[in-house]
Parts: structure tokens; C-alpha cells; sequence
């Protein structure tokens, strides 16, 4: 569980030449007579001459060219660096002696465990629905429920278990769902923790009020799996799309 996953950007291309070479023999264009709010993309060349997507922020009027981030991998890495420690607080509370700490320490203690693990499955969950969204083509069209919709509108209006089971797999031209039932129902679980924390609600019964069904659920779920089934669903349908870096934070 050390490792830390490889960001990618937005467009990510190798190329064998330095964009730079291209310009050599002309003008350099003068930034300042740049319109950024018509001109609103950029493209950085890395040392090792892949090109990546960036977005143009005016700030005070002067742009900044800011590498644009996938998504999916934006989320899942946000998810990904909180893992250890969620692991680390749920063994700290599951091995609770009352006799050796207050229940000040142990209220302070789970308060950080449900912070970081409901931000987890947030992200989590958000990376999948935006990784889906991500692999729907420009030129899409899907009909479900005798409705017809595009790329914008599956994007919006298709549920996320529609996407898994049928919009995806369509696109891919290969089902997750099929060659892996047990994990597709793992994605469920992952998707009802994530909606009823969204979605929080109020036990009515009995007073005070209590939430702690929801509590216990995080107590008992499956952090790993979760990591482990959202990697192969990425890799999936697209080789390597979650890939190890060796490189600490970076």
C-alpha cells in the first residue's frame, strides 16, 4: 500500500521532438495582445517531451498556464493518500482499552478516522463516475428507456449503474460487469457508502438521534478491496491507466 500512483493531464502525448524547434525560425508571438478569455487552453512540453493539456487563469489580468489534471486519476489519488492512515485509525479504535486511554482520546480518534474515510469514498466513488465520463465519445449515442441521448446528455441524466452495466460497455466493447461480477458488486457497496453519506440521514428513532448505522458501515467496509477493485476497473478498459510511480509524492 506505499505506492503512490502516476499523474497524468489532460491530452498526455509523446512525442520525439521538442515543440520549441518549431518556432525557431519565426516571430515569437507577443502574449500580452493575447486575448485569454477567447484563449482559454495551453499546451506544456514536459523535459521528456511528452505534451500535456493545461488551462489559461487570468489572475489581476496576467495568465497563468496551469497543468491540467485527469480527473479521474485527481480523485483517485486524493482517495489514495489518505488509505494508511484510515487503516492505521480503524486498528487504533477496533483495539481500544478503556483502561489505557479516555473515551476523549477515542471521540478525538474517530472523529479523524470519519473525516478521512467519508473524503476517501467521496473521491473514490467520483473518480469512477469521472473516468466514465471521460471514456464517452464526442459522437456518442446511446438510447435507453426509449429516450436517446448524446454526449452531454449521457453524461448527465445516465445513472452511474446504467453506465457500469450498459453505456460503457458498449463504448469499450467489453463489460467489467460480465468478466467480473463479484467486483461489480463490491462497486455497489462502494456506491451505497458513498450515497448515504452524501446523503446523510437522520435515525428518527428514539432520542437523541443517532447516525451510527452509517458509522458502523465505515467501520466494517473494505478499504482495500474498494483501492484494489477501483484500480482493475480502470485497468479494465483502459491498460495502465492507474500505474505505480516510484517517485514519493511526485
Amino acid at each position: 500500500m506505499s505506492h503512490h500512483t502516476k499523474r497524468k493531464f489532460v491530452g498526455n502525448v509523446k512525442l520525439d521532438f521538442s515543440i520549441n524547434s518549431l518556432n525557431e525560425n519565426e516571430e515569437k508571438p507577443n502574449y500580452q495582445n493575447i486575448d485569454y478569455t477567447e484563449y482559454t487552453k495551453g499546451y506544456i512540453q514536459l523535459e521528456d517531451n511528452t505534451v500535456i493539456g493545461g488551462f489559461v487563469y487570468l489572475h489581476n489580468h496576467k495568465p497563468i498556464l496551469i497543468p491540467e489534471p485527469e480527473p479521474s486519476i485527481l480523485y483517485f489519488t486524493n482517495a489514495e493518500s489518505k488509505l494508511i492512515e484510515i487503516l492505521e485509525l480503524r486498528d487504533t479504535i477496533l483495539q481500544f482499552k478503556a483502561s489505557e486511554h479516555s473515551i476523549h482520546d477515542l471521540s478525538h480518534i474517530f472523529f479523524n478516522f470519519f473525516q478521512l474515510s467519508s473524503d476517501y469514498i467521496i473521491n473514490l466513488f467520483t473518480s469512477i463516475e469521472a473516468f466514465n465520463n471521460s471514456l464517452i465519445p464526442d459522437d456518442f449515442e446511446f438510447e435507453y428507456k426509449k429516450e436517446k441521448y448524446g454526449k452531454d446528455d449521457a453524461q448527465k441524466s445516465i445513472d452511474f449503474i446504467t453506465k457500469l452495466k450498459k453505456a460503457v460497455p458498449k463504448i469499450m466493447e467489453k463489460s467489467f460487469v460480465k468478466e467480473f461480477q463479484n467486483k461489480y458488486d463490491f462497486l455497489l457497496k462502494l456506491k451505497d457508502l458513498r450515497d448515504n453519506t452524501v446523503h446523510t440521514k437522520n435515525m428518527y428513532k428514539g432520542f437523541p438521534s443517532s447516525y451510527r448505522e452509517l458509522y458502523k458501515n465505515y467501520l466494517d467496509f473494505d478499504f482495500i478491496q474498494s483501492y484494489q477493485t477501483t484500480k482493475d476497473y480502470f485497468n479494465f478498459y483502459i491498460p495502465n491507466w492507474i500505474e505505480n510511480c516510484d517517485c514519493g509524492n511526485k
